[in-house]
């Protein structure tokens, strides 16, 4: 089996942590729970209206799985 591995990496800062997962953690009394930051979803992972966007992180792992991807956008590679 002749297949290249794809790590993707996480950012450790915390802020940035949200900027990568796209969403926060909320424990306000009566609001807790997972929040977006933003409206729409923004997020280096993927984009639920684009699932092939070629500038997010599900694309470069499912192009891994297929053993088809060449090149990590400038933009991925903090992450990948």
């Amino acid at each position: 089996l002749n297949q290249e591995v794809l790590i993707i990496k996480s950012p450790s800062d915390i802020k940035e942590q949200k900027k990568f997962l796209g969403y926060e953690w909320s424990n306000r009394k009566g609001d807790e729970g997972l929040k977006e930051l933003h409206e729409p979803y923004l997020s280096p992972l993927f984009e639920r209206g684009n699932p092939q966007n070629e500038t997010k992180l599900n694309t470069l792992i499912y192009k891994s799985f297929l053993n088809t991807l060449d090149v990590i956008p400038q933009e991925l590679q903090t992450y990948a």
